[in-house]
């Protein structure tokens, strides 16, 4: 090879760029020198096993470059780690980052931002979506629960302020307040009366109405006035009966503690 060879320009074009640093990978515009909502919210899943305590020396060094034939797998951590410290410094609303992502993130916000501690601590932090043992594992779970931020910040160089979770309800249903439903269809129905009388001809006949039905409403609520309905109603989302006292426990004995009656279970580290 010459050294004029050395200088040859490629004239292919290029719209895209891959990063890959090995454990993962990113891929952006060429053009684009902005990041956007999606960029400060990094959906993960993690696998996690156990060493046994007779490694030898070899095996534990291993171990430690990525290798073990004898790892038994404990269990799947999923959830998002929101860089919400990132997100305001480049000038972007949190509650608009978390809304823009899923509508789980932005329930949590709306209760985080009306919480005591969240003014305390950095905006960084994990929203667990599940922690799933294998079989014969659920021993271990509170223990890997208090483990997340030190996972996080060996796995993604990330150390977030707080872990949020959301307990699924146990089987319920929905109190029915027939007495309200009666009263808003009696008054739907003088409604209608009223403006059919305002619609008769001179010398017609008002016609006798058929059988009256429950009339079917198609409700039209901007999503706006929707979202703030949500942060303003939903402190409670599912009731005393529903909530599964096995689980909530599991989580307290990892450092969890509810935000109000949110049902949101909340571990907030070194306060």
């Amino acid at each position: 090879m010459n050294q004029g060879e050395l200088f040859v320009k490629s004239d292919k074009e290029f719209a895209w760029v891959f990063a890959d640093s090995g454990n993962n990978f990113a891929v952006f515009d060429w053009d684009s020198e902005s990041t956007d909502y999606y960029d400060f919210v990094r959906n993960l899943v993690i696998d996690l096993y156990g060493l046994p305590s007779d490694l030898n020396e070899s095996e534990e060094d291993a171990a430690y470059c990525g290798h073990c034939d004898r790892r038994v797998k404990l269990g799947t951590l999923s959830g998002s780690l929101v860089l919400g410290d990132q997100a305001e410094a480049d000038g972007y609303d949190l509650y608009d980052i978390c809304d823009a992502n899923s509508g789980d993130l932005e329930y949590a916000m709306a209760h985080l931002l009306r919480s005591d501690f969240f003014d305390e601590v950095e905006h960084t932090f994990f929203y667990l979506y599940d922690l799933v043992m294998e079989p014969g594992m659920e021993q271990h779970k509170p223990m890997l629960l208090r483990r997340i931020p030190s996972l996080l910040f060996r796995l993604k160089n990330v150390r977030p302020a707080f872990t949020v979770f959301f307990p699924r309800p146990l089987p319920y249903e929905e109190p029915v307040n027939k007495g309200k439903e009666l009263l808003d269809f009696m008054a739907f129905e003088e409604a209608r009366k009223k403006m059919d009388a305002l619609f008769v001809l001179p010398n017609q006949e008002p016609t006798k109405s058929a059988p009256t039905q429950e009339p079917e409403v198609e409700y039209r609520i901007p999503e706006q006035v929707l979202s703030h309905m949500r942060q303003e109603e939903d402190r409670k989302p599912y009731p005393d009966e529903a909530i599964d006292h096995a689980e909530f426990q599991l989580y307290k004995e990892a450092g969890f503690e509810e935000i109000g009656t949110s049902r949101l279970l909340v571990n907030v580290y070194g306060l």
